[in-house]
């Protein structure tokens, strides 16, 4: 990725960073118990706020967490194949997920360039990570689509990687043992398709789409795209009938939207004590 890729894609997660924080035991935008995360690394800002943001990759919590989703995701392709709408469907039924942070935990790639004082945000590193990196799988990801699979529905990866990667990203996801991972499943950025959103409706032009799966909400629908947080918290409640039925949204503590927002503190003095 670079910046204007990065801004393309428009990552937003607010609804997602609260979840998160509290899986992984810390606060995202690196404040740790003592206030501040300089001591994790001799980096200057802005690469140490990200540090406790990426202490999420050890986290057991958020593993337990990633598991929970795919198993009520499992719960929820039962319910919607036994739905009328599917039952009554004359086209193939199909789900949708991104990849990144969503089926794919490219966290050792953030940790790395961390390390090594680059701020990852930047994005110029993504393009070789694509060739060559060794991402992992969000817990419990290889069995809910092998169950998904079983079901016989089709599977749709839908990601803003780079098209022409598009072999490195076939060849991951069958490293890691992902059903259905062909060019045909796989719908990459292209400038003619350069929005979920239009990838959406090719899909569903010959298939009826159950689900959807991102850890950003512009995963989900492209009015999120260029909100403000606030804003981005009005469109996600007007939309709350979708969430943990049809739209299954992943935790995301290492970027999104909302690691420019500010934070609402107490307004209060700090008083150390306990009860007597």
């Amino acid at each position: 990725m670079n910046t204007k890729w990065f801004q393309r894609k428009s990552r937003v997660a607010a609804t997602s960073a609260l979840v998160t924080a509290a899986a992984a035991g810390a606060f995202v935008l690196g404040v740790s118990s003592s206030g501040s995360a300089a001591s994790a690394s001799p980096c200057s800002d802005p690469v140490t706020q990200y540090y406790r943001a990426l202490q999420y990759q050890q986290s057991a919590n958020n593993a337990a967490l990633q598991i929970q989703t795919w198993r009520r995701a499992a719960d929820q392709l039962d319910r919607i194949l036994a739905s009328k709408v599917a039952r009554t469907s004359h086209k193939p039924l199909a789900i949708m997920t991104d990849l990144d942070e969503t089926v794919l935990d490219n966290s050792a790639l953030l940790a790395r360039d961390l390390e090594q004082c680059h701020t990852y945000t930047s994005w110029d590193t993504w393009n070789d990570w694509e060739l060559h990196g060794n991402p992992t799988l969000t817990a419990g990801a290889r069995w809910f689509f092998a169950y998904a699979n079983s079901k016989h529905v089709a599977i749709y990866y839908v990601s803003d990687r780079y098209q022409q990667n598009i072999s490195a990203t076939l060849a991951t996801l069958n490293t890691l043992g992902l059903p259905q991972a062909v060019a045909s499943h796989t719908l990459l950025y292209t400038t003619d398709a350069n929005t979920k959103a239009v990838r959406r409706a090719s899909i569903e032009k010959n298939h009826t789409l159950l689900m959807q799966f991102g850890d950003q909400l512009v995963d989900f629908d492209g009015s999120f795209k260029g909100l403000t947080s606030d804003q981005q918290h009005v469109r996600a409640t007007q939309l709350a009938s979708h969430w943990g039925r049809d739209w299954i949204m992943f935790p995301n503590a290492a970027y999104g939207k909302w690691g420019s927002a500010t934070l609402n503190a107490w307004n209060a003095p700090v008083v150390v004590g306990y009860p007597q």
